[in-house]
């Protein structure tokens, strides 16, 4: 019985410990030492019934029915997916605050940016709607069992969206047709999917674009103006010359018949500054000179994606702290590298219309619990070229976070609004 006793201690210390800073503060021989240890019982019942799901038992019944199913099937000593899925995440992201940090933890007020109003031409023109999200993997998303709340979040902004762009969907090649099926049947089959996954790695990285399409239901005005969403070019994935950006899953571009989208995971650079060398040098010098080309050959080109770096003091939390300066993301090397990259012929479109916005995020850690108070990065974008600015013919008007709205990720959403002519 002493030895059962001691497993159930280690086991429920694995599973718990992320989500109090008490259990976090414990080590595992001094939990092992307590005769009863931590009870199943201070388990959430979604995380009671995940294990139970992944050992092929019932999830029926209350809480109560769920500890006793598993202390009848001998303990579930398996860690909860979503928990690994969350902790190999957030991984990247850098070192758990310090203790000091943690005691001054405290609310960051958001700026309002409220919606910019607009004036377009009705007969003539029509207004397009972007949206990019890191969803943190797509499958959950879509096959997660007590994942409905999100998936009618999901739903619910794809209605008013005509292209969504995705990163970290975190499929294989294999799981295309299976997740497009499940996407025709969440969104009633209003999008077509272009999906890049990595073929490296299980689970790691990938990017798709939803692109709205014409449906016998739609008006006539409807049509036409879904007409500016036709492709005039074969969609690319990667980046020329990078087989990483292909290996990896990490680039889309569409051509569209007013400009050219290119949704991008940009890589992170990891535990302990692993990947910084290839993400300034190798990564960034690749993909600035991708843009290069497309812009000297006229095309107006639109970024959205998850880029991995929060290049001005107004896009993180704690800017003065010195930790930020070897935390993937914001390390001075990848605050500069993107600042020259702007400089270069590029707009980061949320600043140009909210230069001045404070505490706007669209990363907080969720082993932090730092959503609720507002503790984050801005990691996510839509950046365009200078020359759609200046076209006639389509014209950025607003470009917004989300933050509660979208809640099945680590991260929120970035809208991004355009007036083009039809």
């Amino acid at each position: 019985m002493k030895i059962y006793a001691v497993f159930v201690s280690t086991w429920v210390f694995k599973v718990a410990a992320p989500r109090t800073s008490r259990q976090v503060g414990c080590s595992l021989r001094a939990l092992c030492m307590h005769a009863e240890g931590p009870k199943l019982g201070t388990l959430k019942v979604a995380e009671l019934k995940q294990i139970l799901s992944e050992r092929n038992l019932s999830t029926k019944g209350n809480k109560a029915d769920l500890v006793r199913r598993l202390e009848a099937a001998g303990m579930a000593h398996k860690r909860s997916t979503k928990i690994n899925a969350v902790a190999a995440h957030e991984s990247k992201r850098g070192p758990d605050p310090s203790p000091a940090a943690k005691k001054s933890r405290q609310s960051f007020t958001r700026d309002e940016t409220p919606r910019k109003h607009f004036i377009w031409d009705h007969d003539n023109e029509h207004v397009l709607t972007l949206v990019t999200w890191n969803c943190a993997s797509l499958r959950s998303l879509l096959t997660k069992e007590d994942g409905e709340v999100v998936r009618d979040q999901f739903r619910r902004l794809a209605e008013s969206a005509d292209i969504i762009c995705l990163q970290e969907t975190k499929l294989q090649e294999s799981h295309h047709e299976e997740m497009g099926n499940k996407l025709d049947k969440l969104l009633a089959g209003s999008f077509r999917t272009y999906f890049c996954s990595s073929k490296t790695k299980k689970g790691y990285a990938g990017v798709a674009v939803l692109v709205r399409q014409k449906t016998k239901e739609q008006s006539g005005s409807d049509r036409s103006a879904l007409g500016l969403l036709d492709l005039v070019s074969e969609p690319e994935y990667g980046i020329p010359g990078n087989a990483e950006s292909l290996d990896e899953g990490r680039v889309v571009t569409l051509y569209f018949t007013r400009f050219t989208l290119i949704t991008v995971y940009t890589p992170n650079s990891g535990q302990d500054l692993k990947r910084l060398d290839y993400r300034i040098n190798r990564w960034t010098t690749d993909f600035e000179h991708y843009l290069a080309r497309l812009t000297d050959n006229g095309h107006r080109v639109i970024v959205g994606g998850d880029l991995n770096v929060a290049y001005k003091d107004l896009d993180m939390v704690n800017p003065d702290d010195k930790r930020m300066l070897k935390q993937a993301g914001t390390t001075k090397e990848e605050r500069e590298s993107f600042a020259r990259f702007l400089g270069t012929g590029y707009v980061d479109l949320f600043r140009y219309f909210f230069p001045d916005a404070q505490g706007v995020f669209s990363y907080w850690s969720m082993r932090a619990n730092n959503r609720p108070i507002n503790r984050g990065l801005r990691l996510d974008y839509f950046i365009t070229s200078h020359n759609l600015l200046d076209s006639d013919d389509v014209r950025p008007v607003d470009c917004y976070h989300l933050k509660d709205e979208l809640t099945g990720s680590d991260h929120g959403a970035v809208v991004l609004k355009l007036v083009c002519k039809m």
